[in-house]
């Protein structure tokens, strides 16, 4: 099904590994955060701060980065920054 939403131009994308994974389009993913944002603030970033603490524990820096800065939590981004310059520096 998500093959033939892809083929319709349904705007999701298909991102290329060992299995196929979809995501929604930049744009729409974009235009729905947005719509989150304005609509319910509080699940915003509370739903930020999950997915930065999901992307974490899977070595994804740079994606719990991102997703806690979008959270607002500017202080904990900069402190995994450091955690992680530190291990690599550490190596």
């Amino acid at each position: 099904m998500l093959v033939r939403l892809r083929e319709a131009g349904c705007l999701i994308d298909e991102r290329s590994g060992t299995v196929p994974v979809y995501h929604y389009h930049d744009l729409f993913r974009g235009h729905l955060e947005h719509f989150l944002r304005e609509r319910d603030p509080a699940l915003y970033v509370a739903l930020n701060r999950k997915a930065a603490g999901l992307a974490e524990v899977r070595g994804d820096h740079g994606a719990a980065i991102a997703h806690l800065v979008s959270a607002g939590a500017h202080e904990e981004a900069g402190l995994l920054v450091r955690r992680v310059a530190e291990s690599y520096l550490e190596k």
